[in-house]
């Protein structure tokens, strides 16, 4: 469904994608991706309905990390104990802190330990269960839009760390936020920076993410709900996946900013990045074609979008004889992705020299690897599709 833009409320502006994925569990999805020319935010417009992604993300996308027993990365960690001591060197005044999006509740559990009273909400059932069982960290199962407090209820820090870009209207999200503070309250949020577009990974434009914020558009969506950006957002690079960005706010008098300025450089930035886009999954298409014998047995290990976006990108399912997709996460088996089903990794038989598995996933690719090779007599062709970018060795292992 076309949706208008969230900061300006334009309805025009350039499409950047428009592209037809088979996702786990929910079918065909047609959605596409387009740049503001008012103000240069970057929507998903057409959408995917609301309907079929709270589905999405309350059964399949919730964050609760099946292949490390619900532990979080360590690139997580790392980034929460700086976040962490960030935060307490700028808020050294504890209270009551709400996150939305509360995932597998590491980060309350983080901050809890730092001295905040702390509640999460989540649509996931799946991602409640586990922030509770490990962290012992309460949590509300249900979506921003319909979580309900106590009247005159309030909270000191209200937390959306990588969640505004998830929200069908952020706009609406952040005014809610402003409403749910005390009167000496802090609004941090964290999302995905439209910068650097060299950093930006393949499949960088997502079916989970509605909005993509440079720091001027998130900065003017904040000014526009009613926020003040305490020294500015900043920046990072240099982030592990791709850039990101943050704003530690507080309420202030809502006013609009003129964005014609950035506009401009916000698309130049998309169409260098998606000009790159194409030719990274020619190379990959390249290397499927030469890597996976054509009428040999073929699994995909992985059942999220990056492996929606390689389906659909590439020849891989017209070339081989793609038999299944492999996935650690429990929700996702006997679901499928296009024609595919979702197995289990215990169901595979990895012994067979027949077999050749592709890992569909960037940022855990090498993770996948060790999971694979380190299976007892394993003979299956292993074929990494990142492993020429920063991986361990080249290509395909035997």
């Amino acid at each position: 469904m076309s949706r208008p833009c969230s900061l300006c409320g334009a309805t025009s502006g350039r499409r950047l994608v428009e592209e037809r994925w088979p996702v786990v569990g929910l079918g065909e999805v047609d959605l596409g991706f387009r740049w503001c020319d008012g103000c240069g935010l970057v929507r998903q417009d057409p959408a995917a309905p609301q309907e079929t992604l709270l589905r999405y993300y309350t059964l399949f996308s919730n964050y609760t990390n099946p292949g490390r027993s619900g532990r979080p990365s360590p690139h997580k960690q790392r980034g929460m104990t700086a976040l962490v001591d960030a935060l307490a060197s700028q808020l050294p005044r504890r209270g009551r802190c709400l996150q939305v999006g509360s995932s597998d509740g590491y980060t309350l559990s983080r901050l809890r330990d730092a001295g905040w009273d702390v509640h999460g909400i989540d649509p996931s059932p799946a991602a409640c269960d586990l922030a509770n069982r490990l962290y012992g960290v309460p949590t509300t199962c249900c979506s921003f839009e319909t979580f309900r407090t106590a009247p005159g209820d309030s909270f000191d820090l209200v937390f959306l760390s990588h969640v505004l870009e998830h929200l069908a209207d952020p706009a609406g999200a952040l005014a809610r936020c402003r409403r749910l503070l005390g009167p000496d309250g802090h609004l941090f949020v964290e999302v995905p920076a439209l910068v650097d577009p060299d950093r930006w990974p393949p499949g960088y434009f997502s079916l989970e993410h509605l909005s993509y914020f440079a720091p001027e558009t998130l900065e003017g969506l904040l000014r526009k709900t009613g926020f003040a950006v305490e020294g500015g957002v900043r920046v990072w690079a240099d982030a592990p996946l791709y850039p990101i960005m943050r704003a530690l706010c507080v309420p202030a008098t809502a006013d609009r900013p003129d964005l014609a300025g950035a506009a401009r450089r916000t698309l130049d930035d998309c169409l260098a990045y998606l000009s790159r886009e194409r030719r990274q999954w020619q190379r990959v298409d390249r290397l499927l074609a030469r890597a996976v014998p054509a009428h040999t047995p073929t699994l995909v290990w992985g059942a999220g979008i990056h492996t929606s976006q390689l389906l659909a990108r590439t020849g891989l399912a017209r070339r081989a004889r793609v038999e299944g997709i492999v996935d650690s996460d429990p929700q996702k088996w006997g679901q499928r992705v296009g024609p595919h089903p979702v197995v289990s990794p215990d169901r595979v038989d990895y012994a067979d020299p027949r077999l050749t598995i592709v890992i569909s996933t960037r940022a855990s690719e090498d993770e996948v690897y060790r999971t694979i090779v380190e299976r007892p007599a394993c003979k299956a062709r292993v074929v990494r599709l990142y492993a020429d970018q920063g991986g361990p060795g080249e290509g395909v292992d035997p």
